[in-house]
């Protein structure tokens, strides 16, 4: 078998046949001792990094699943040359998760998680040392804009460009 799971297995030799110049079987001229030997199979390294997103203030973020880099690694080819499948699964790992829309500006972890699986399906995640680096999700600021010039004690509603929302304001200064 060409794909074999993590683990340490043992090789056991077979029969020799030694011939000499002629090619004539001269094995029964030799007392051959056989010693089984050992094959270990370690873990593939594979380093997983989420891509960082950016968000405005007011939307909503649903994490891409297929935002992420392979940043060292590969998967392995296994039965049949066939790679290995990888699905990643990215999740906002901080509370609040900076998903809803109601979430602060800020900064917030992308967290990735994997299950890998050979071409019979099966899973072989165990088969993997995987690291796993967060991207980072950036809430940034909603940019509100007046539509007129203000002046000191008005009341205004201004309309984002970006969203629906408005907001009331009431302007005020201090002259120092």
């Amino acid at each position: 078998e060409t794909y074999a799971p993590v683990g340490t297995y043992t090789i056991t030799p077979g029969s020799a046949l030694i011939k000499d110049g002629s090619n004539v079987d001269v094995t029964a001229n030799y007392d051959i001792t056989y010693v089984d030997g050992e094959l270990s199979v370690d873990h593939r390294q594979l380093s997983i990094t989420a891509d960082n997103a950016t968000k405005t203030y007011g939307n909503t973020f649903t994490p891409d699943n297929t935002a992420y880099t392979i940043s060292s690694g590969s998967l392995a080819s296994s039965r049949a040359s066939t790679q290995d499948s990888l699905i990643v699964n990215i999740t906002a790992s901080d509370t609040p998760s900076g998903e809803s829309a109601g979430d602060p500006v800020g900064t917030y972890a992308l967290t990735p998680s994997a299950s890998i699986s050979d071409a019979m399906e099966n899973d072989v995640t165990a088969n993997y040392d995987i690291t796993y680096v967060d991207g980072t999700l950036t809430i940034e600021a909603l940019e509100l804009a007046p539509a007129d010039p203000w002046f000191t004690g008005q009341q205004r509603y201004i309309t984002s460009s970006r969203t629906s929302t408005t907001a009331k304001v009431l302007l005020s200064a201090t002259i120092n």
